[in-house]
């Protein structure tokens, strides 16, 4: 059997850090937690047998809160996928953001609603704006420091108020 598209996203964890207005997790009623690493790599096995190329590690949760996020990248690594997350980046320390290279993430997609610190905590409750544009920084100085091709993209929207 073959994939009919080459991307498989895995939802590493479904914990997360944030209430976000408009996030449907907390409405779930399923088990919770992180994905089984072993369970992980038995998968990966599987989709890279089945052509796959690029792996998502994402889903209804902030896969920075698994601490085993660095392992999972380098495993699908090795087996020659393309691997992204998409992340609220609050939780990236320059610690996560250097294992995380290191690893060998190829993208970033970060999830940043909010224009300053007002409209961000308006939609990202629970997470501090200065902290997340701190951690954000610290990731591109890294990554520069370090000359990784590792891609960032930053998605947001604004609120209007009138």
């Amino acid at each position: 059997m073959k994939l009919q598209h080459p991307e498989v996203r895995y939802e590493v964890t479904d914990h997360c850090n944030a209430h976000c207005i408009m996030c449907p997790r907390e409405k779930h009623d399923r088990e919770h937690g992180i994905m089984n690493t072993a369970d992980y790599m038995r998968s990966i096995d599987e989709v890279v047998e089945m052509g796959a190329e690029q792996v998502v590690l994402t889903g209804f949760g902030e896969p920075m809160l698994d601490t085993s996020l660095e392992m999972k990248i380098t495993y699908a690594k090795r087996k020659g996928l393309r691997t992204y997350i998409i992340t609220n980046g609050s939780a990236i320390t320059e610690k996560r953001a250097y294992l995380l290279l290191m690893a060998g993430l190829d993208e970033m997609r970060v999830s940043f609603y909010g224009m300053n610190s007002e409209s961000y905590g308006s939609v990202m409750r629970g997470l501090e704006y200065d902290r997340t544009v701190k951690n954000l920084l610290n990731f591109l100085t890294v990554r520069d420091h370090f000359n990784i091709p590792c891609k960032v993209q930053l998605s947001y929207f604004c609120l209007l108020y009138t």
